[in-house]
């Protein structure tokens, strides 16, 4: 399988927090889709942190000055504290190139490494800024579906984004695997499917049929990557930018009808997804 790959990834370091806010999470449209609606799923609120440099660049524009700045739901601690700092791994994740373990390591990382480009000779003339936030896409009693959402400018003629799906069982208190989800010795027949799938929708949004030499898939053999998670009637994959296509065609999305591979998943997976017909 290929690995989430996107320019945020290569990020000499990153940083956060200043100033932390919290909302209580009151509606189910701030916070959760209308897969989470119901009323026993895990509750929780809304956390804000934000840090900014103060060093001044020579455009600021509308962007002000370079700051880092996420958002993201935090559980009860005394029940989930161990779903929170999964949580703040999974931020810290973005950016695998540094040691950070925290929101606090990773802003202070991250500005400091504006900072100090800002004493080099070539100087970044604009501001950076680094804009994070975890969604609950899928909230059920024993599933929890998370999207990680990021958009970064550190320089360059445009700035870069991507999309991390996590997926975490509540009962066991871990991270869920896509082995996990799919049959032993039945990964190539998903695989398969998933290419199928995946051509008779670029054909639809071409208007004709593109052969996979079109994308950036090594030795031109479609695969799927790990980057997942488990919709009400799909299993949606993603892959970001520069990932399979160039950076004008922006994100792909790739659902897999359960129908399809309904003996491909493993019970296990089958009593993640039935969650979603008790809400």
């Amino acid at each position: 399988m290929t690995k989430f790959i996107s320019p945020l990834l290569f990020l000499a370091a990153i940083t956060l927090f200043a100033c932390n806010q919290s909302q209580q999470n009151t509606d189910s449209t701030s916070a959760k889709t209308a897969d989470s609606a119901a009323t026993d799923t895990i509750a929780y609120t809304i956390e804000d942190y934000r840090l900014e440099s103060e060093v001044e660049t020579e455009v600021t524009d509308t962007m002000g000055k370079t700051y880092y700045q996420v958002r993201y739901p935090k559980f009860d601690e005394a029940n989930l504290g161990e779903l929170n700092r999964y949580l703040e791994s999974r931020l810290s994740f973005i950016y695998p190139d540094t040691s950070s373990e925290t929101i606090d390591e990773a802003a202070k990382t991250f500005i400091k490494s504006f900072d100090d480009f800002q004493k080099e000779e070539v100087k970044s003339p604009f501001p950076w800024y680094t804009n994070t936030e975890i969604l609950v896409p899928v909230n059920t009693p024993l599933y929890l579906g998370l999207e990680v959402r990021t958009d970064n400018f550190t320089g360059g003629a445009h700035g870069s984004y991507g999309v991390l799906f996590t997926n975490y069982d509540l009962q066991d208190k871990r991270e869920i695997n896509l082995n996990e989800i799919i049959a032993d010795g039945k990964m190539d027949s998903l695989t398969q499917i998933a290419e199928t799938v995946f051509l008779e929708n670029e054909k639809k949004a071409r208007g004709e049929e593109a052969p996979i030499s079109s994308f950036f898939f090594e030795d031109n053999k479609f695969t799927l990557n790990d980057n997942f998670l488990l919709k009400k009637d799909s299993l949606l994959f993603l892959y970001n930018i520069y990932e399979i296509k160039p950076y004008s065609d922006g994100i792909t999305e790739l659902a897999i009808p359960y129908t399809q591979i309904e003996n491909l998943l493993t019970p296990k997976a089958k009593e993640y997804i039935s969650q979603h017909s008790q809400l």
